[in-house]
């Protein structure tokens, strides 16, 4: 038993670098003598109590070893450092490549105006009661929903029959309507509004009196200058088509009717003559009830 013990003791200390305390015995200093343990650290361990170290030799192989692997580790570590930051350079580097990416898809998209541009403003041309100009505002609420400010000035002159009398026919509409995009990738889109509407007519004769007989009876026809005007609501369906990529181009329908609360126009005020009143009648009635088709061109702004 007591041999085994002093194997045990000996190969403690060269096996591990350990603190160990020990009173050892004569025999047990031979013993350590005879495994190789050098007189120095035989002393140090068994008369002064203090922390056993390895001898020399091994204790510069041990330390080299430390230093091997605390080297080792640091290899590592850059290395690890360097393959994240590669990592991390890439990552960022597609992740601009994809953001220009979207962005470039976007500017095709009418959704990222709509959104990035909020407000628009333009101006066309608009036919329906003859022809005029028009200008607009638009307000995109979202990808999809757009309010649309409108003002237009439409008219036509034409002529009667005979007595070269002319007619002119002008309307003016001040309207706000309500837009939805059938979808956010697409300009298509449809809505409704509301406007005030002033229509107006002019009528101007060169016939001072005209004298007729018929049926054996005369009657004195008076002509000269006359105007009417008409001042109502308007309701309006639009239909339309409006580009994009920072600019728009926008071509809308818009059927149109209208409730009339104040009207002044008088037939008999114009000269029965010729086909006079009654060509001033229909052209009266096709005006009030007219619809429009504009052409217009804008740009978006406001990001």
């Amino acid at each position: 038993m007591e041999l085994l013990k002093k194997v045990f003791t000996v190969g403690l200390i060269l096996v591990s670098p350990t603190t160990v305390f020990a009173n050892c015995s004569d025999e047990e200093r031979v013993e350590m003598l005879k495994a190789g343990v050098s007189a120095e650290y035989i002393k140090s361990f068994c008369e002064m109590d203090v922390e056993f170290e390895p001898p020399r030799e091994q204790q510069g192989s041990l330390v080299t070893t430390e230093q091997e692997k605390l080297e080792t580790l640091t290899k590592e570590e850059e290395k690890l450092r360097e393959e994240l930051a590669s990592e991390k350079g890439d990552a960022e580097r597609i992740s601009e490549l994809e953001e220009k990416l979207e962005t470039i898809e976007n500017q095709e998209n009418p959704a990222y105006w709509r959104e990035k541009q909020p407000y628009g403003l333009g101006g066309g041309f608009g036919f329906g009661l003859g022809m005029g100009a028009l200008i607009y505002f638009d307000y995109n609420i979202d990808s999809r929903n757009q309010l649309h400010f409108q003002y237009d000035s439409l008219g036509r002159e034409s002529s009667s029959l005979m007595g070269s009398s002319t007619i002119n026919i002008s309307q003016t509409l001040i309207a706000i309507i309500a837009r939805r995009s059938f979808s956010p990738n697409y300009g298509w889109y449809y809505g409704a509004g509301i406007g005030l509407v002033t229509t107006q007519l002019d009528y101007d004769s060169p016939l001072e009196s005209v004298s007729t007989s018929y049926n054996s009876s005369s009657q004195q026809l008076v002509g000269g200058k006359y105007s009417a005007e008409a001042q109502g609501v308007g309701y309006l369906l639009d239909i339309g088509w409006q580009g994009y990529d920072g600019y728009y181009f926008t071509i809308s329908l818009q059927p149109m009717a209208t409730t009339y609360t104040d009207d002044n126009f008088d037939a008999n005020k114009i000269a029965d003559y010729s086909n006079h009143r009654t060509y001033s009648e229909d052209e009266w009635e096709k005006a009030k009830s007219s619809g429009r088709i504009f052409l217009g061109f804008g740009g978006y702004f406001g990001d």
